[in-house]
């Protein structure tokens, strides 16, 4: 008999308090940053959530062992066209335009064939952390013509649709929105793909005409929108505040994610005050990759003394919805790392400065991550068991640091109950 016909008790389990929407009854079981409460299941979804000292009449009972349950998690920024080139890399090391110009000379190798074991590799390491979602973004270097790696890795995003959401999203160089026809035909390919409208923006010229009409297009063909932008910490960049300027005026109600803003290190406080008030207004998501930046940034003829990462702590403080992705992965943008949400979010934790109690930050790459790319969050209430992770981390400084036996969806280990095994 299948197990969704048994209905299922998991005592002795801990939530972060964010996953959480109805709390009235769990002020007296709070451990640190978490509610330590027993799940009542019925058919595959969490009926009910009691304190820990309320167990449930239940055909199978397990003990989750005081472990943490979340949220799957939502990978917000990788390049899986790119990701695992590094062994056949010569002359890796440099700034941001060094990398784009070595990661060039790799594109010979670009077989489909080639994309397909590299980018699936990432697939599977994101699927094996715990992920539900992910978005990736997709070199379009070729101009107006559209590249062979495109088609493939649309393709691929369509084979993994069972297993996980794979978002593609072109790179596109702004510049080519000067051209309001041209550039309709790559946008028109995208909304066919049911992909995202992704672009490259880095003190080009022509910047608000080529933004004004990114958004006429993305308007045209109903696409969310993900920009790379400001990725350098050079005072002369504000690509940021260009789009945030137009969207200020454009009647779009498409998702915008900007990804990188390396160079608001440099706003002073009003100008970041004026700034984070259309950003949150328009409801403009900020997605910080600190592997790629960390690398990448501040690069002087020493030790780098300046971070390259954007300003996490004042743009949430400020309620802007800010996520953390991996970025690269073994390429000449980042030539380690791993496609793992969590090691992301560690990382963040110790180069941001982002301090205990941990729960507040793991919306970063769950409930928030979710919003960012336009899919609804999960919350444990009614929640979908498929939809949720089991860690064997006793506290969200242990799920953070890593280190522990990687995370298991809830559905297998009530698969497990019903056959009466053990899950922790």
């Amino acid at each position: 008999m299948s197990s969704s016909a048994y209905t299922h008790q998991i005592i002795n389990i801990k939530v972060p308090k964010p996953f959480l929407l109805n709390k009235e009854n769990l002020d007296g079981c709070i451990v640190a940053d978490c509610y330590h409460v027993n799940l009542l299941v019925e058919n595959q979804q969490i009926k009910q959530i009691n304190p820990i000292s309320q167990p449930f009449e239940a055909n199978f009972t397990k003990d989750g062992g005081g472990n943490i349950v979340i949220p799957k998690l939502t990978e917000v920024h990788v390049h899986l066209d790119k990701c695992h080139s590094i062994g056949r890399l010569t002359d890796v090391g440099g700034d941001l335009i060094a990398a784009i110009k070595e990661q060039q000379k790799d594109k010979v190798n670009w077989t489909e064939q080639d994309i397909r074991h590299r980018a699936e590799q990432g697939l599977h390491e994101l699927y094996d952390a715990g992920c539900q979602a992910v978005r990736t973004h997709i070199d379009w270097s070729a101009g107006y013509e559209t590249p062979t790696t495109w088609n493939t890795m649309i393709n691929i995003a369509r084979e993994w649709r069972d297993k996980m959401l794979v978002q593609c999203a072109p790179l596109i160089d702004i510049s080519l929105f000067v051209d309001l026809e041209r550039a309709d035909a790559i946008v028109k390919q995208v909304a066919e793909a049911d992909a995202v409208l992704g672009a490259f923006v880095l003190g080009q010229d022509n910047l608000e005409t080529c933004i004004k009409n990114l958004f006429i297009l993305a308007n045209k063909y109903s696409t969310d929108v993900d920009f790379h932008v400001d990725e350098g910490m050079e005072s002369s960049l504000g690509g940021i505040e260009v789009i945030a300027d137009i969207l200020m005026e454009a009647d779009y109600s498409g998702h915008v994610l900007c990804g990188h803003a390396c160079n608001l290190m440099n706003y002073a406080p009003s100008r970041l005050q004026k700034l984070m008030e259309k950003l949150k207004a328009r409801n403009v998501s900020i997605c910080a990759l600190p592997a790629t930046n960390l690398y990448l940034q501040g690069r002087n003829n020493g030790t780098p003394d300046r971070r390259g990462l954007t300003r996490i702590k004042e743009l949430i403080e400020f309620g802007i919805n800010v996520v953390i992705g991996t970025d690269n992965v073994g390429d000449a943008f980042c030539p380690i790392g791993r496609h793992d949400p969590i090691h992301s979010l560690s990382l963040a934790v110790t180069s941001s400065h982002l301090d205990p109690p941990f729960d507040q930050w793991l919306t970063c790459i769950t409930t928030n991550a979710s919003k960012a790319i336009g899919l609804p969050p999960t919350f444990l209430d009614g929640a979908s068991v498929d939809k949720l992770l089991i860690t064997n981390a006793k506290n969200t400084a242990e799920l953070i640091a890593g280190g522990i036996a990687a995370p298991r969806s809830v559905t297998s280990i009530l698969t497990l109950a019903t056959n009466n095994q053990e899950i922790c």
